[in-house]
């Protein structure tokens, strides 16, 4: 019997194995796999369903890809605010900010989950200032965590030369 894991990354590999990004993850078991490559297999996965939105003007194709991102985000993001968010809080000052960034990212997808897909310009446009506001997420977060690691590390040289 399959884990769940075990299939999402059956079903990511399948799209993605020609990138090495999977190869790497699925030759180990669920016991081997961390939270860290469990969320960069969820970026992968729904970095690569907006390039399939972008590439197409099939609205039937549009619904069933933004479906899936719809899914994966809503429940990326509950899943990181569960366990990551509470984690980091006491270590993090900009935790809130992140709450509220996906208390707008919940919403977009509402708005075009509500969009007809026939209008495949507008619907386009929606997925493609979400994917846009994923990724500067995603990029401002690396730049906290960068700068928080950089002055903790200040922080631990100063105390270590005095």
């Amino acid at each position: 019997m399959f884990s769940f894991y075990s299939k999402l990354l059956w079903c990511v590999w399948s799209q993605f194995a020609v990138s090495g990004i999977a190869g790497s993850i699925i030759s180990r078991n669920d016991h081997e796999i961390n939270i860290c490559d469990l969320i960069r297999l969820d970026h992968v996965k729904v970095y690569s369903l907006f390039s399939q939105i972008k590439a197409t003007d099939d609205p039937q194709k549009l619904e069933e890809y933004f479906g899936q991102v719809y899914q994966d985000l809503s429940a990326h993001s509950d899943a990181e605010e569960q366990v990551i968010y509470s984690v980091v809080r006491p270590y993090y000052n900009g935790v809130q900010k992140l709450y509220d960034e996906q208390t707008q990212m919940k919403q977009t997808l509402e708005q075009i989950k509500a969009m007809n897909s026939e209008d495949t310009v507008a619907f386009k446009a929606a997925v493609d200032l979400l994917a846009t506001a994923v990724d500067d997420q995603q990029k401002q977060l690396a730049t906290d965590f960068k700068t928080a690691k950089s002055k903790i590390q200040d922080q631990r040289l100063a105390a270590a030369s005095q």
